[in-house]
């Protein structure tokens, strides 16, 4: 009998910049869970009481000699300072963008302002400290929205990245779509 790895982390993320609360009397809170569980992981994202602005999901990678910034697109806030965000990936590709689940090191919500990265929210692992200079960190931008798209990733620099984010859309094909099917269900269950 085969066991399976699991693998949690709630990543607490603290307000790095004052100013984006819908109302002073309603601190902002959020956090990051990161699970794997065999070759799957599942990254989520909730915040609440951001008032709206144009927020990215960031993950930080500075383990293992890997120091880039993975953006997983934007995070969009609800009428009543809300979001949450989950999205599966494969362990060792978060993201089509060939960065494993084990280089995390921490997680931003990020705004980009002068083409520069801002964090609004951000948090790292347990026992974790924060990598140097890593918001100047290469920016690898999620190019799925889960483990059953199949694009390629693209690093850009962060003077790049305003414009490139603003372009992105990802949908997946009828064949991404079918296949996903084929991966999520096993084959005796779909004779049926």
């Amino acid at each position: 009998m085969a066991h399976s790895r699991l693998y949690r982390s709630f990543l607490i993320l603290q307000e790095a910049e004052k100013g984006y609360s819908i109302a002073s009397d309603k601190p902002i809170s959020a956090y990051t869970k990161i699970e794997g569980k065999n070759d799957s992981c599942r990254i989520s994202f909730y915040a609440q009481n951001l008032k709206k602005d144009n927020y990215y999901m960031l993950l930080i990678c500075g383990k293992k000699g890997v120091n880039k910034n993975i953006s997983l697109g934007p995070l969009n806030i609800n009428e009543q300072g809300r979001a949450e965000v989950s999205c599966d990936y494969d362990i060792n590709n978060i993201a089509g963008t060939g960065i494993p689940m084990n280089t995390i090191s921490g997680a931003a919500i990020i705004i980009l302002r002068d083409d520069k990265i801002r964090a609004i929210m951000k948090g790292y692992m347990n026992g974790e400290k924060e990598p140097k200079e890593w918001s100047e960190f290469p920016l690898v931008k999620a190019t799925m929205s889960s483990e059953k798209d199949s694009l390629s990733s693209e690093t850009v620099m962060p003077q790049e990245v305003q414009s490139t984010l603003a372009s992105v859309s990802i949908s997946p094909t009828m064949e991404e779509e079918n296949r996903a099917s084929e991966i999520l269900i096993p084959q005796e269950k779909q004779s049926t």
